[in-house]
């Protein structure tokens, strides 16, 4: 693969209409002896509040991922997520960089930019589990 496993990953997460920002940090140290990737991973920051047992919806969406120099990946894209049952309406914004040590002979894959489509998310808080899953039907394409 073009990193091996070993790369950074860095989403930060805005709330316009609230003001409130949460950071996602990956360190991927690459693959155990198992073939898992193993990663650290650090989270900070808020997020607006959600009622108890409220279910949120996430429209389909895409984030377009840009070259910005070598070993270095970016993208920001703007969305919004509603709360079912009711006019709650929240914005975000995504701002995502993705960083490696990119070898001077490694063959350049990522020239150009990469559109990501999302469709079809699935966002559901198990309560038993204490975890949020997230599932979703995503495609990667070049832009012409």
């Amino acid at each position: 693969g073009l990193t091996g496993g070993v790369l950074n990953y860095t989403a930060e997460v805005y709330y316009p209409d609230t003001g409130e920002k949460a950071s996602l940090e990956f360190q991927f140290k690459g693959m155990d002896v198992f073939d898992y990737l193993k990663a650290d991973v650090k989270i900070t920051g808020s997020v607006p509040m959600i009622p108890q047992g409220a279910k949120i919806k996430v429209e389909d969406n895409f984030q377009e991922f840009s070259r910005a120099g070598p070993g270095f990946i970016s993208a920001r894209s703007d969305n919004k997520f509603s709360v079912e049952g009711t006019d709650k309406v929240v914005p975000f914004t995504v701002e995502q960089s993705i960083h490696w040590n990119e070898c001077s002979g490694e063959m350049d894959m990522t020239r150009g930019t990469m559109r990501l489509s999302s469709s079809r998310n699935f966002i559901i808080y198990d309560d038993g589990e204490q975890i949020v899953r997230y599932a979703m039907t995503s495609n990667l394409s070049p832009l012409s």
